[in-house]
């Protein structure tokens, strides 16, 4: 089955399309450089992120290296290039975030809720990114499975710093400041 047909798959698609569109939205209203090329980079992954939430295009990914795996031979040896590729993503994810902190360290205090949830969808991608069978019993266990909660969590804290009124241009927020005296 392609993609995730459910109710919460469907949400958490149109979650990552909304906060896709409000990044842009905070890219076009940004004063800074590198606030603007963090809101729009941003922007353009969780876009991504939205079409591949239903294409489910890891699942061909992740099937086309079972079966290299299988045609090699080395299948049944498989779980340190598992493992292997879990802590790549997570250094990648690490790697992202050292670079964006850096841009970003004269505006961390009004960007880290963006900051953090970019972080929690990272880190669950490089840990879905494989099938670890011990890693698949937290993260998709219980009712409200892990891969729900840090997908939408992630995606709050983006929306919620992508909607901050600091993002709007200068003469927006002097008129609120006027109208609230």
């Amino acid at each position: 089955m392609i993609g995730d047909p459910t109710v919460l798959g469907w949400t958490i698609a149109c979650g990552y399309a909304i906060t896709a569109w409000l990044c842009w939205r905070a890219f076009c209203r940004e004063t800074t450089v590198n606030r603007a090329r963090f809101w729009l980079m941003l922007s353009m992954v969780l876009a991504l992120l939205a079409l591949n939430k239903q294409l489910d295009l890891q699942t061909l990914v992740t099937a086309a290296g079972r079966d290299t795996a299988k045609e090699q031979g080395w299948y049944a040896s498989r779980r340190p290039v598992q493992i292997g590729a879990v802590l790549g993503g997570l250094l990648l994810v690490a790697l992202g975030g050292t670079l964006a902190l850096n841009a970003l360290r004269g505006s961390l205090r009004r960007m880290w809720p963006a900051l953090a949830g970019l972080a929690l969808i990272g880190v669950y991608i490089a840990v879905r990114m494989t099938s670890l069978h011990e890693l698949d019993a937290v993260v998709i266990g219980g009712w409200f499975p892990m891969k729900w909660w840090t997908e939408l969590l992630g995606l709050a804290l983006i929306a919620w710093s992508a909607q901050s009124k600091e993002h709007r241009p200068v003469s927006a927020r002097t008129m609120d400041a006027n109208i609230g005296s």
